[in-house]
């Protein structure tokens, strides 16, 4: 048997399945020359490589245990992947070998070489070596995001550095993430946003604090939504029924049921006439209109309308490839 795509050697090893068991095995994972597929904590292994007349085999209990195959294998990230056997979780590098045993509950993917892990209902992070960072301190954690890592212990949240120390202390209700130098910040039943030594930048006067994308950042107020930028100044008063954040000098902002756009001075680039308007890539935005999809360029002017929907842009050396469909 040779197989020219690992979509040969699925499809071979889906032949072993009765249509209703087939649609059971639907994690299908390479790890070195082999596919793996997983239900119910059970799993089957078809090694394209092989040259056997049948290389598929289900496995058994015995296999599992013997140490020779993992319950499941997790996507890799920054070249590390969770592998889990017997209820616990492992890390292997990308040539398979395995860097730490299996004795967490949970493993998240890598940030900033770094990974979340559980031990009996708390959190900590590990290194690429296997090396623990923090202990098993933290209630709930996440990624790290420009050196820092939101983390909550004892109902409140605060941040760490890499090195895993404490370094804004766990005194608010909620938090954001870092993003470029600045996060939000909840007390209270209001936002605000510290930089990086903890320093307050506003006061806790919002309904809410998105993340910040070209120097500024969402935020509601009094229901309604503005924009505020590094300094905490609000330099687009909040008056919209909502915004996106800003992706190439615009933002899409709502009103009265309909979107336009505005710049960063706050002046309208467009009016609202649109149904839906998307974020911008590579100088053009999708936007809905009378139920019809077009693309609009960053000074507000209408393409490629109408059309039921697109899916992509695609541009290269100013060619544009749409994936369109007009049809109804």
């Amino acid at each position: 048997m040779n197989f020219k795509t690992q979509k040969e050697a699925v499809d071979f090893a889906m032949s072993h399945f009765s249509q209703e068991e087939r649609a059971h095995y639907q994690k299908f994972l390479p790890y070195r020359s082999f596919i793996y597929g997983e239900r119910e904590g059970k799993g089957w292994m078809i090694d394209y490589s092989s040259k056997k007349e049948n290389p598929f085999f289900l496995l058994t209990d015995e296999d599992i245990k013997s140490g020779c195959f993992f319950n499941l294998i997790q996507s890799f990230s920054e070249g590390m992947a969770a592998v889990k056997k017997a209820k616990k979780f492992g890390l292997i590098d990308e040539q398979g070998t395995l860097v730490t045993d299996f004795q967490f509950d949970l493993v998240e993917p890598f940030s900033e070489g770094l990974a979340r892990v559980q031990k009996n209902g708390k959190w900590g992070f590990i290194n690429k070596e296997g090396t623990l960072v923090t202990d098993f301190q933290f209630d709930l954690v996440w990624g790290f995001s420009e050196g820092f890592a939101k983390v909550k212990k004892d109902g409140k949240w605060g941040f760490i550095n890499k090195e895993g120390t404490l370094v804004i202390p766990c005194q608010f209700n909620d938090v954001e993430p870092f993003s470029q130098g600045l996060a939000a910040i909840k007390k209270n039943g209001k936002w605000g946003l510290i930089n990086k030594e903890g320093t307050l930048v506003t006061d806790f006067q919002f309904d809410f604090v998105w993340f910040f994308s070209e120097g500024f950042a969402k935020v509601k107020k009094d229901g309604k939504w503005g924009f505020i930028n590094k300094e905490g100044t609000l330099v687009i008063p909040c008056q919209f029924n909502d915004v996106e954040p800003f992706s190439q000098g615009l933002a899409a902002i709502k009103k009265n049921g309909k979107w336009g756009l505005i710049n960063k001075e706050g002046t309208l680039v467009t009016d609202f006439q649109f149904d839906f308007v998307w974020f911008f890539s590579e100088g053009f935005a999708k936007v809905k209109k009378d139920g019809k999809w077009g693309l609009i360029d960053e000074q507000g002017e209408l393409f490629y309308w109408p059309f039921t929907f697109i899916y992509s842009i695609a541009i290269e050396e100013k060619k544009y490839s749409l994936n369109l469909n007009d049809s109804e």
